[in-house]
């Protein structure tokens, strides 16, 4: 049997050679980590294409709330409030997208991160500016166009959920994002959609004018909480990509300045940290229960019980699960093995309350008034709204019945000024041309004394007509022969 045998000086080349390919190896991984970390670097890079002077000044342009921008928040109210009375969320959308409300609440952000306080004046103050607008004009439309029953985009805005507020602060950060770059894209009237600010502030004006407060103020904290959270993200953008900040000559009025706005974030801050504490807390809770009464609807299966009804009421210090049982009744020992195991979905603080068929009278009462005064509600709106529309009709009738009269009486009239007149009558009839406008057309038929001659028929046609515009006050008048027979 034939073996090779190497040498040592060729086992010594032929490790050099592997330590240089694994040498080569490591230098090509660490290039290609190095390239791949410079591409992300690139790719997620926040400081490329800033233009810091312009994004300043076009968030300060958009703060003010005078002439054009006034009249575009007028409108957007009531596109918005249209919207949510009639459930249409194609409408509420165009609202969203005209509405100029995100410009103060950036301004906030922007003077906070830039020590500039007078811009937080500014913007504080149109800021409040635009919610007395948007609630002026809310109101006064739901006032004079009441909804008869509440819609389901009214309910979704009186309370605030933890998805909007994530929305609200995503939908901040991509809008100063956006807005710090000349190329805006399309992403602008995105966060004007998903931020949402409008359709909570009509809301709010909704409460006002149906006296429903908790609407009012429900919508009315949706509102801040996402004004907030827009906010918060526009003042750690500006820190973050050093935004100018500015400077003042005197150091003690300086120092003032910086005091105020710190104080001013503060008082922002830490109530939306206790309101983003209290959406979070209702949140898991709301998440848990249902999947509490899940479980237990599960482990109802097969069995002769089912779960017909059940409701979380909130009081200061607790809540409690009402639950209403059908069917074969349960042990005492069971529903408390139940209340042990709300501990398990972390519903310490909840209390359960359970109705058997003996008690479901009771339940199925509580229900009923609760139905009933639904009802009672939705009957004093529909009969306020019948009441408005038949003092419509009313006036409508008495404006139709004097001009009638009036009409009448100057007929009455004509045939005294005009003695050879010995018949007239008059109307305004309607003509549809072939692009399909209508126009009306006041009209005489007349029928003269047959000892007037032509000529002296269309000199009196003229003054009859000029006479008639007198008293009808109108531009002009047809007159027109009554036929020989008139058919019946």
């Amino acid at each position: 049997m034939h073996m090779d045998e190497s040498t040592p000086q060729q086992q010594s080349h032929s490790e050099d050679q592997h330590e240089q390919q694994k040498a080569s190896v490591k230098m090509n991984m660490g290039t290609f980590w190095e390239s791949l970390i410079s591409y992300l670097k690139s790719v997620l890079s926040l400081r490329a294409g800033v233009q810091q002077e312009t994004t300043m000044e076009g968030i300060v342009a958009d703060v003010e709330f005078r002439g054009h921008a006034a009249w575009i928040l007028v409108c957007s109210t009531l596109i918005a409030s249209i919207g949510l009375g009639e459930n249409s969320i194609a409408v509420i959308i165009g609202a969203m997208l005209i509405s100029p409300l995100m410009g103060p609440i950036l301004g906030v952000g922007l003077a906070a991160g830039t020590n500039d306080f007078d811009l937080l004046k500014r913007a504080l103050t149109n800021l409040g500016l635009a919610v007395f607008i948007v609630l002026f004009i809310s109101t006064l439309y739901f006032v004079l166009n009441p909804v008869v029953s509440v819609t389901p985009e009214l309910e979704s805005r009186r309370t605030a959920v933890l998805t909007a507020i994530a929305i609200a602060f995503l939908g901040g950060a991509a809008g100063i994002i956006a807005g710090s770059r000349s190329h805006k894209s399309n992403v602008v009237p995105g966060v004007a959609i998903a931020t949402a600010l409008m359709p909570p502030l009509c809301t709010a004006g909704y409460g006002l004018a149906s006296l429903q407060l908790d609407y009012f103020f429900g919508a009315i904290y949706l509102f801040f909480i996402n004004s907030v959270f827009i906010a918060v993200p526009t003042y750690m953008y500006i820190k973050y990509m050093r935004f100018p900040v500015k400077q003042f000559i005197d150091p003690q009025k300086e120092k003032k300045i910086k005091r105020y706005i710190l104080l001013f974030i503060l008082i922002t801050v830490i109530p939306s940290g206790v309101f983003f504490y209290q959406v979070l807390n209702r949140s898991f809770f709301q998440r848990n229960t249902e999947q509490y009464i899940a479980d237990l609807k599960q482990s109802l299966d097969g069995t002769s019980t089912s779960v017909a009804y059940y409701e979380v009421l909130d009081h200061d210090t607790a809540q409690v699960l009402k639950l209403a049982l059908m069917g074969a009744p349960v042990p005492e020992i069971t529903i408390a093995q139940w209340e042990n195991r709300l501990k398990e979905y972390n519903l310490k603080a909840c209390h359960l309350a359970v109705f058997q068929n003996e008690d479901m009278s009771a339940m199925m009462s509580d229900i009923q008034e609760k139905s009933m005064e639904q009802n009672r509600l939705l009957v004093e709106n529909m009969i306020r709204t019948k009441d408005q529309e038949l003092d419509t009709l009313k006036q409508q009738l008495e404006v139709y019945q004097k001009s009638e009269a009036a009409t009448r009486s100057i007929l009455e009239e004509s045939l005294i000024v005009f003695p050879e007149l010995e018949q007239a009558g008059y109307a305004a009839y309607q003509s549809l041309d072939a692009t399909g406008m209508t126009t009306s057309n006041p009209t005489l038929m007349v029928r003269w004394s047959p000892a007037v001659g032509e000529a002296e028929r269309q000199r009196l046609e003229k003054r009859l007509a000029h006479w008639f515009q007198v008293r009808l006050e109108v531009n002009r008048i047809d007159i027109i022969p009554y036929p020989s027979a008139i058919p019946e």
